[in-house]
């Protein structure tokens, strides 16, 4: 468990400094790391990076390096996600073949352009439903005030109402109580 947790904290770590590097990265800088992922083995191994946002045009908000490192860290978590996958539904006896097959799973889906397309699909759906939850929340909100605002003391009147239906039946059931212990108390007394 301790590694575990060791080896999160270093990815961790390692995201973070990324994550700072990348928003400081000059021209010159996203060339290097452009041309890095043209080598055949790099692309043979994650797919495309540097071309995968292309769908989304040339204005991405974390430029060409941050749209690198989207790719990279989807690429590893389809790794772990296949890996553990395997581990769990596979008789193996080896620990390592999960992950050996794990990696060629996601390799095989690097470069046929699932993650580009898992990624786009994911900020589609985001940014629908995050369009449509925003329009659904004002239009609750303005139902909610209409309804407080026109049927607002129509609701303490009926709630009113409720109450005094209840307290009446209430008095009405004491009333019967009293009724019957009057009848016990005469035919305790007469007998």
């Amino acid at each position: 468990m301790e590694k575990k947790w060791l080896l999160g904290m270093i990815i961790l770590v390692i995201l973070i400094n990324v994550s700072f590097v990348s928003a400081a990265l000059t021209s010159g800088q996203e060339e290097t790391i452009t041309n890095f992922l043209e080598n055949p083995f790099v692309r043979i191994l994650v797919g495309n990076p540097a071309d995968s946002f292309d769908a989304f045009g040339e204005g991405l908000p974390l430029g060409r390096s941050g749209a690198i490192i989207i790719h990279v860290v989807f690429w590893l978590m389809l790794f772990f996600a296949f890996s553990d996958i395997i581990g769990a539904f596979a008789p193996f006896q080896n620990k390592y073949v999960p992950w050996i097959l794990g990696g060629g799973l996601t390799i095989i889906a690097a470069n046929f352009g699932v993650i580009p397309w898992i990624l786009a699909l994911m900020a589609t759906f985001t940014a629908y439903f995050g369009a449509f939850s925003v329009i659904a929340s004002l239009i609750i909100a303005f139902a909610s005030f209409l309804l407080v605002a026109f049927f607002g003391n129509k609701l303490k009147v009926m709630q009113a109402k409720k109450l005094a239906s209840e307290a009446e039946a209430g008095a009405y059931e004491a009333a019967a109580g009293v009724t019957v212990a009057k009848r016990l108390a005469k035919a305790a007394r007469g007998a």
